[in-house]
């Protein structure tokens, strides 16, 4: 399946027509007003990148927190086949993964997304810490989505 179909395959079944990659190869979806995930096409089109923001990098205890990191990637055991990265440029840890467009059939890509952002959001819950959840006590909830047509609400 060529990756433009899969992803308007994947609007329609979300009822999102329309659903398409943007002239930088980039469709963002928002899930639950929380989870941004990007699905990108790689330069020569073949792959598509599927990643999201965890969270910031903490200023202190950084060699425990790569630890952990290191740790839940190994396998994939604890990110469901995903994995974590650096975004240096940013300081933010990042999961992450591909899919082959060409060897996925839709359904599989539907399911691998699924894993993708539950996986997301046990990670986001548990690397956000107490200051995460006293913020979201209070009714405080982070502007996460701007102003573009291209940012879409699931």
């Amino acid at each position: 399946m060529h990756l433009q179909d899969m992803i308007a395959e994947l609007g329609r079944e979300m009822g999102i027509p329309g659903l398409a990659l943007d002239e930088n190869g980039l469709c963002r979806l928002v899930f639950d007003t929380k989870l941004v995930v990007d699905l990108e096409a790689s330069s020569d089109g073949k792959v598509m990148h599927v990643y999201s923001v965890v969270c910031g990098i903490p200023p202190e205890n950084r060699e425990a927190f790569y630890d952990s990191l290191l740790a839940a990637n190994l396998f994939g055991q604890e990110t469901g086949g995903a994995a974590f990265a650096r975004d240096e440029t940013a300081d933010e840890i990042l999961l992450c993964t591909r899919v082959n467009p060409d060897k996925t059939d839709f359904r599989d890509f539907v399911n691998q997304l699924e894993d993708f952002v539950n996986h997301l959001e046990t990670w986001i819950e548990k690397l956000s810490g107490p200051a995460r959840a006293e913020a979201d006590k209070g009714g405080e909830k982070p502007e996460i989505l701007p102003d573009d047509p291209r940012f879409l609400k699931v």
